[in-house]
């Protein structure tokens, strides 16, 4: 698969400071949206299919899924 690049991992380190998580937690919310791997690992795919998942969210669903999930 295609590596991520750094503009998507940007994106999505965007996404995820408009959420309210801090870049050196990026990598602990990720199983609580059902990614098993660091943001580092993703391919750009993978990455791309995030990021469309982050703009789809706000802070409080976010929250609900990291309490789902036991992250938060």
């Amino acid at each position: 698969p295609k590596p991520l690049t750094r503009t998507t991992g940007n994106a999505v380190l965007a996404e995820f400071k408009r959420l309210g998580v801090d870049a050196a937690e990026v990598d602990a919310w990720l199983p609580a949206l059902g990614i098993p791997v660091s943001l580092a690992q993703l391919s750009q795919p993978d990455a791309e299919e995030l990021l469309g998942v982050l703009r789809g969210l706000d802070r409080d669903r976010l929250a609900e899924l990291g309490r789902e999930a036991g992250a938060r």
